[in-house]
């Protein structure tokens, strides 16, 4: 962010999203200094939304929760469960998939997001709206 706002402060628009996680929002034990990080790039995406509003830039962060990666399999095998199980508490009855990130960032990035800023886009299976 340092480096590309004042460029896109000089061409008077532009959009920068922020990769945080449900771990910024929610609580879970194990992870309190990687959910720290989480909810201070939430924190920061909000600040900077406000800071550079009057330039139209747009700041967002997306927030995942479990992804069919190998962080995913990771939590899953630290946690000592498998995926599935993982997928059966989740609202949507499945992991997320690199794609369904992609194209959350692939709508933020593009002009049809142009009156979003400062927004939290949970993309989870639902799994925060508990």
């Amino acid at each position: 962010m340092k480096h590309v706002v004042p460029i896109m402060r000089e061409q008077k628009s532009g959009s920068i999203i922020n990769a945080s996680s449900i771990a910024g929002i929610k609580g879970s034990s194990n992870h309190t200094l990687y959910g720290a990080s989480k909810g201070a790039v939430r924190i920061m995406t909000k600040d900077l939304a406000m800071e550079v509003a009057e330039d139209q830039i747009r700041v967002n962060s997306i927030h995942p929760g479990v992804i069919q990666t190998s962080m995913g399999d990771e939590l899953a095998s630290g946690l000592n469960v498998s995926t599935d199980k993982i997928a059966n508490s989740i609202p949507l009855k499945r992991v997320g998939t690199p794609e369904d990130i992609a194209n959350l960032v692939v709508f933020l990035g593009s002009d049809e997001s142009s009156f979003i800023t400062g927004a939290e886009m949970f993309i989870d299976g639902g799994a925060s709206a508990r």
